[in-house]
C-alpha cells in the first residue's frame, strides 16, 4: 500500500521531512518494539507494517489532535517527544501524559468515534498510523490485538471508577464534611481496576 501524506498539515504541525530525523525516529521505534508495551506484543509482520506506514508529525504549537465525538481522522498515535492532555466529554482535564513511545488513540479506529479529546503540546513529535493501516496491523487473535482489547476494557473500568471518585469529591467540596467511609470505599474501587 502506498504511503499517504499527513493530511492535516497546519501552521502548528508539519510532517517530519529530514532523512536524518526520520531515521532517528524509526530507530527509536525499533528499540521500542523490544522494550515498550504494547509495542512488544507486535509480531515481525506487524512491526514491518508500522515502520512502512507510520508518519512522523512535528507540532510547533498547541493543537487539538482530536475531540470527543469525532468520527473523522480516526488514527492511532505514538508520542515520541512532548506531552498531551486528555479531556472528557465535559472538557474536564482527565490526565496529562508525557514520555517516550506512548501509544494512544487506538479506540477511535475500533469504535469509529472518539470517546475523549486530546490536546497535543508544542514541540511534540507524534507518529501517526492511519485508521485503515491500524485496523490491518491489528490482526485478529494476535498478541497485540489481545493486549489492545484487554486494555480498552480495563481503561473503561478505571475511568468509570475514577469519575465516581472525582464526582464524590467535587460534590463534597460544597458541603462542610466529607464522608470519609464513602471516600475510602470509592478509592478502593479505583485500585481494584488497575
Amino acid at each position: 500500500m502506498p504511503r499517504k501524506a499527513w493530511a492535516r498539515s497546519t501552521r502548528a504541525s508539519r510532517e517530519f521531512e529530514t532523512e536524518e530525523g526520520l531515521k532517528k525516529l524509526k530507530e527509536e521505534l525499533i528499540w521500542g518494539f523490544d522494550n515498550i508495551s504494547p509495542l512488544i506484543y507486535l509480531n515481525p509482520e506487524q512491526r514491518k507494517m508500522i515502520l512502512e506506514r507510520i508518519h512522523f508529525v512535528n507540532f510547533y504549537g498547541k493543537e487539538a489532535l482530536y475531540t470527543y465525538g469525532d468520527t473523522d481522522d480516526l488514527h492511532s498515535y505514538i508520542l515520541f517527544e512532548g506531552e498531551y492532555q486528555i479531556y472528557n466529554k465535559k472538557k474536564t482535564l482527565v490526565d496529562i501524559v508525557s514520555g517516550r513511545l506512548n501509544f494512544f488513540g487506538y479506540g477511535g479506529p475500533i469504535f469509529k468515534r472518539r470517546t475523549h479529546s486530546i490536546m497535543i503540546d508544542e514541540d511534540s513529535i507524534v507518529g501517526v498510523i492511519y485508521k485503515d493501516d491500524f485496523l490491518e496491523i491489528l490482526q485478529p487473535f494476535s498478541k497485540f490485538s489481545k493486549f489492545i482489547s484487554r486494555n480498552i476494557i480495563n481503561k473503561d473500568k478505571m475511568f468509570v471508577r475514577l469519575d465516581e471518585f472525582k464526582s464524590f469529591v467535587l460534590n463534597s467540596i460544597d458541603q462542610d464534611k466529607i464522608n470519609i467511609v464513602e471516600l475510602i470505599h470509592l478509592f478502593k474501587k479505583i485500585n481494584s481496576c488497575l
